[in-house]
């Protein structure tokens, strides 16, 4: 593969990690596969890094609209959830930190990117947090598809036997 299919290859990886930050609210989901996937052909943390920056980038809008819209009628009525509030009370001086475990659980992660918008967190620090617990669970994924494929064979392997005729 030319340089150009690798450029295409991990462009592919960045946009979809940015993409699934946002796809939270229809359904809870990660790059999780693809990574796992992208694993077993190149290096594991360039892999888990590149799915990284495109997930830390991918949080940039909801955070900024959150952000700059605090104000509005439906971000007000929202915040006035009780379990919104509570989750609030809970992180109030605690961002960094809830930032980061939050983002390192398969848990939907998109609110906390309103609740740092909504608390006015600076981005600095809301996208250093992001960055360091996506990076470090993705690490994980990455690394498990990488000595998965190693142990076992690559996902596409598992499934030629049934593709045969």
């Amino acid at each position: 593969m030319t340089w150009v299919g690798h450029l295409t290859d991990f462009g592919s990886l960045f946009v979809v990690s940015a993409i699934t930050p946002n796809l939270n609210f229809v359904m809870p989901v990660r790059p999780i596969w693809l990574i796992v996937i992208f694993s077993q052909s190149y290096h594991w943390v360039l892999v888990a890094f590149i799915a990284t920056l495109g997930a830390t980038v991918g949080v940039i809008p909801l955070y900024k609209i959150i952000y700059n819209v605090q104000k509005g009628k439906s971000v007000q009525g929202w915040l006035r959830r009780r379990w919104v509030r509570r989750i609030m009370g809970m992180l109030k001086g605690r961002d960094f930190l809830a930032i980061l475990v939050i983002v390192l659980t398969p848990l939907p992660d998109q609110l906390i990117g309103i609740v740092s918008g909504v608390n006015r967190y600076p981005m600095g620090k809301f996208l250093l947090a992001n960055f360091l617990g996506r990076f470090a669970f993705y690490l994980i994924i990455a690394y498990l598809g990488a000595v998965g494929a190693a142990r076992f064979g690559t996902i596409g392997s598992w499934f030629l036997p049934f593709l045969q005729i």
